[in-house]
């Protein structure tokens, strides 16, 4: 399996502007089609237990990390494309890490400092790169899914798993131009491994 070179750490140095809304010169960032991330967009989940969870996405296009990109509300993080986009404080000085929400890319490995799948923050965000924990592969795509009476084409499958948590093993499922569809969590007990649905899509609006 190859790793793909998605995750990236750059430090940020501020300039203010003053006079002018520096958001008039800013284009907008689009999200990637199988995470339309559009303002004004959400997606309503339930999940194993029956309880109803929505992800939302912010009204407008804000200036986050330099950029203006939507922000994903659940997580307070922007989306940048088919990553989700985030600052932090590192090693003294402020930095922006990249976080592969998916990959097109079959079995390219992706060193994420974000858990899309849990929506938590690597413990460790490097450098050195190998001691982010979790990573996302590709392991299916161009599928076809079906959700109760719904069917789904040009689907893919991204597992999920941690380096420092044997337990973290997720699957997302995606649908081109609607977003996360489903997701399972992989149960190992023993030598034996059982998928365990916890989340299906449920109602969805997607603003363009």
């Amino acid at each position: 399996m190859k790793t793909q070179a998605k995750y990236f750490l750059v430090v940020i140095i501020f300039s203010f502007i003053l006079g002018c809304d520096k958001n008039d010169t800013l284009e907008p960032q689009i999200p990637g089609e199988y995470f339309p991330a559009f303002p004004k967009t959400w997606w309503e989940y339930q999940k194993y237990n029956n309880d109803i969870i929505r992800y939302e996405i912010s009204d407008k296009y804000e200036e986050c990390e330099g950029k203006l990109r939507p922000i994903f509300l659940n997580a307070d993080k922007c989306i940048q494309g088919e990553s989700i986009v985030f600052g932090f404080n590192g090693e003294g000085a402020w930095a922006v890490a990249e976080s592969p929400i998916y990959s097109l890319d079959i079995d390219s490995e992706m060193i994420c400092p974000y858990s899309f799948s849990t929506l938590k923050e690597s413990p460790l965000l490097g450098p050195p790169i190998e001691e982010i924990s979790f990573r996302r592969v590709l392991i299916k795509k161009d599928t076809n899914l079906t959700i109760g009476s719904n069917n789904y084409d040009n689907v893919i499958l991204i597992k999920e798993f941690s380096l420092h948590d044997s337990l973290h093993l997720y699957i997302d499922y995606f649908a081109k131009d609607i977003g996360l569809i489903k997701r399972d969590r992989i149960m190992k007990t023993d030598s034996i491994s059982e998928l365990v649905t916890i989340m299906t899509l449920k109602n969805y609006h997607i603003e363009k």
